[in-house]
């Protein structure tokens, strides 16, 4: 994540990050199977998603500004 916030400050192009709390995931594998199925048919090359904590999952989408984000949230 910091050396994505880096490039975005060198460069000047957005960054926005998705976060998705997957509520007791851990008691349903297919949950989250299906949650990375999602990441990898749905997310660009550049996309990088990540397991942030328990239950959380983040994705850290470069180039994309709050508009596109807003966009996304509102897809999931």
């Amino acid at each position: 994540m910091s050396r994505e916030i880096a490039r975005a400050k060198r460069t000047g192009l957005p960054l926005s990050l998705i976060i998705t709390d997957l509520d007791h995931f851990k008691k349903i594998d297919a949950v989250l199977s299906h949650t990375v199925k999602l990441y990898h048919e749905l997310l660009r090359a550049e996309d990088l998603p990540a397991r942030f904590g328990g239950e959380e999952f983040v994705v850290v989408l470069p180039g994309v500004n709050m508009t596109d984000g807003f966009f996304l949230r509102a897809w999931g």
